[in-house]
């Protein structure tokens, strides 16, 4: 048997060459970047053969075992014998390795080659949208975001000395900026912090707040103190304790400070300004004055109680909004593309949802999600249009549903059985200056309530994790996401604002693909059987010229046959729903059996 694979893996070795050179020379390229030309032409050719490839595969199997045949045929006397078995058998093996070959080609070659080729494509695209994104920030003065931009265009063309330029000039004005802005600092949502309370009671909270009383500590006291209160409820028999250690460290702190002005006195007023805020829930504030105390002065860079409240602000801020200089150290090339999707409301509005791109990156063990051009339109349940929101970057994070309170569960449609939900950061800041953001921009109706025309710098989709999961896979077509979250996903296809019978249809498709091959190599093994060499001929000459029009001629009879099994999976998918595919894989074991009667049947006469 090794002679037919000998036969097949030549004829598409040959089937490569050729097809290279087409399209070297009659190939239109399209604009692409300088350097990328020949990665196009490779993947161009190589989706050519992909296309051929059960084609050419077919030729080469029905040559080969013509061949085969031809020598031991006459040893067949009557159907069923056992050497008509035997040879079965070796047809079916030899049979199951096309059929591997070609599953691994359909699900994963093609998917590869084609997202390679979507890139090399997409690429002048990209990068003149990085370029163009990022001279308007560098003239908004948005320079951390100009900074991003130029190390995107670079990554998506490095050699390119207008993106090096950029890059030079936002790191200087970056540079330039990092002295801390001592202006107003714009509040965000009150902040609970329910992760710094973690498994912490209020006992073991009062114990750390006596201790840091004992120490003298007296903003830790407080904080502690504090946590505790935040922690508990009314009904806690310690929360007066945690409100006494509380009041007790504030008061102290508030006691008068000498007037004179030195720069121990100076350092603590603008220490418990910037604490104020921290638990005051505004931790943006209180970040930038940390930054700006830390920053301002030696005793301030050594003080023990601003970096362990930095620390805390950092963390704070970065559960309600991200630093744009994150995107310096993430995955360059994103992992999806136009990603979009609908969320349906009890109430019959909708939310539709389009994310131009998405980078994943794990985080100390956690999924971050980066995102690109994100927009979400909201529309009423008559299809009028509500709002809209949309940002350049935004950064989405993984919570438990634990995490959010009744309110929140409400306001974004959560439900108790999901087990994490999407947490998007909308609004991007840079590390030192204030001044320099990316936020979010919100439109409304005309008639959109006044009172419900809120802002916020976050949002949470209303859809578990595992479900955004399957979206983002969904969103490159059912045709070419995998093939195991295809069928997942398939059930609530409908659900998100996809088409169940598309969807069903292709579920179908590549799930009894691999069985459609098995068929019709035993199928194409029959006709071998019929135009068999002589035991005396080792091969026919003309062959090598008739063996380019077979395979057209199979091209096209697959082509016919693959179209005519679709419509007749929409049959299956009108009858039986999601378990169509039992009756599919059914049907087809049928027509394996036929074919299989049909060569056992074969006898030298």
């Amino acid at each position: 048997m090794k002679k037919v694979f000998c036969i097949v893996l030549s004829y598409c070795i040959f089937a490569f060459l050729l097809f290279f050179a087409f399209t070297h020379f009659f190939t239109k390229i399209p604009e692409l970047l300088p350097g990328e030309t020949g990665s196009y032409e490779f993947h161009e050719t190589l989706l050519l053969v992909y296309r051929f490839l059960p084609a050419l595969i077919g030729t080469g199997f029905i040559v080969g075992f013509a061949s085969v045949f031809g020598k031991s045929a006459f040893s067949v006397n009557r159907k069923f014998s056992s050497e008509i078995m035997g040879k079965y058998k070796y047809v079916f093996l030899q049979s199951l390795l096309y059929v591997f070959v070609l599953s691994f080609v359909a699900e994963i070659g093609i998917p590869h080659c084609e997202r390679v080729q979507a890139q090399v494509v997409a690429a002048p695209r990209l990068y003149g949208q990085f370029m163009n994104l990022g001279k308007e920030s560098l003239s908004d003065g948005k320079i951390a975001l100009a900074k991003e931009c130029a190390l995107n265009a670079l990554a998506v063309y490095p050699a390119s000395q207008d993106a090096t330029a950029l890059y030079e000039t936002a790191l200087a004005a970056v540079s330039f900026s990092k002295e801390p802005v001592a202006s107003e600092v714009e509040s965000v949502e009150k902040f609970i912090p329910r992760k710094e309370i973690g498994d912490e009671t209020v006992s073991s909270l009062i114990e750390k707040s006596k201790a840091a009383a004992l120490d003298e500590n007296w903003f830790l006291s407080h904080y502690y103190a504090q946590l505790a209160v935040d922690a508990g409820s009314s009904y806690d028999v310690n929360i007066n304790e945690a409100r006494r250690l509380a009041a007790e460290a504030w008061n102290i702190l508030g006691e008068p400070q000498s007037p004179e002005e030195s720069e121990e006195n100076i350092l603590f007023r603008r220490k418990k300004l910037a604490y104020l805020n921290l638990t005051n829930g505004d931790a943006l504030s209180a970040y930038y004055q940390f930054v700006a105390i830390e920053q301002g002065s030696p005793l301030g860079a050594k003080d023990a109680d601003v970096a362990q409240f930095l620390k805390i602000a950092t963390e704070r801020v970065a559960e309600q909004c991200f630093f744009i200089d994150e995107f310096e150290n993430i995955k360059r090339f994103e992992t999806s593309k136009n990603v979009y999707f609908a969320i349906p409301h009890a109430d019959g509005s909708k939310d539709v949802v389009f994310i131009r791109g998405i980078t994943n990156v794990k985080n100390a063990g956690k999924m971050v999600q980066y995102l690109r051009g994100l927009s979400v339109i909201s529309y009423s349940s008559r299809g009028t249009f509500l709002k809209s929101v949309s940002v350049p970057y935004a950064k989405m994070l993984t919570e438990p549903v634990s995490m959010f309170d009744e309110p929140e569960k409400a306001k974004f449609q959560i439900l108790d059985s999901y087990e994490s939900v999407p947490y998007i950061l909308l609004l991007g800041i840079d590390r030192y200056n204030q001044e320099n953001f990316s936020k979010p921009e919100y439109i409304f109706a005309q008639d959109y309530p006044e009172i419900l025309r809120d802002e916020p710098r976050y949002m949470i989709l209303g859809i578990s994790h595992h479900d955004f999961s399957l979206i983002q896979d969904a969103s490159i077509g059912s045709k070419r996401m995998n093939l195991i979250s295809l069928a997942r996903i398939y059930p609530r296809i409908r659900f998100f604002g996809f088409s169940a019978e598309i969807y069903g249809s292709d579920l179908l498709h590549r799930a009894t693909y691999p069985l459609f091959l098995l068929i019709l190599f035993i199928f194409l093994a029959c006709i071998a059987w019929n135009y068999r060499l002589n035991s005396s001929q080792l091969f026919k000459f003309k062959w090598i010229f008739v063996m380019p029009f077979l395979t057209v001629a199979l091209y096209f009879s697959m082509e016919c046959l693959l179209y005519m099994i679709k419509l007749l999976d929409y049959i299956f998918i009108a009858i039986a729903g999601y378990y169509a595919i039992i009756l599919a894989i059914i049907f087809e074991i049928l027509v394996l059996g036929i074919v299989s009667f049909i060569f056992v049947t074969r006898t030298a006469d």
